[in-house]
């Protein structure tokens, strides 16, 4: 499944995970869900710009890939913890458990 159909689907799972509801009806767990796969998103790919090439750029690259996929492991990490007993958040979460959990 490429990039662009993987986001497709996992913003239509986002949107039925948080349901039709106007905002003092919103989950807060919805907010902090789409953050999470914006971020492991680009996490996923720049960890596949890395070349593994000597250089200043690629450096820089590591670095700035290896903050944001912390962050989109620690995200994850709350996001389970907190939806633990919802199962569409689970749903959501599950095609990145693999690469985001423990």
């Amino acid at each position: 499944m490429n990039e662009q159909a993987l986001s497709s689907l996992l913003m239509f799972v986002l949107m039925a995970a948080t349901g039709p509801a106007s905002a003092d009806q919103e989950k807060p767990v919805a907010p902090a869900l789409q953050r999470f796969i914006e971020s492991a998103d680009r996490c996923i790919h720049l960890s596949g710009e890395i070349s593994g090439e000597p250089g200043k750029e690629q450096k820089r690259l590591i670095h700035q890939t290896n903050r944001l996929c912390e962050a989109a492991r620690r995200q994850f990490q709350q996001l389970d913890r907190q939806a633990r007993n919802d199962a569409k958040i689970q749903a959501a979460l599950e095609p990145y458990r693999e690469d985001f959990s423990d």
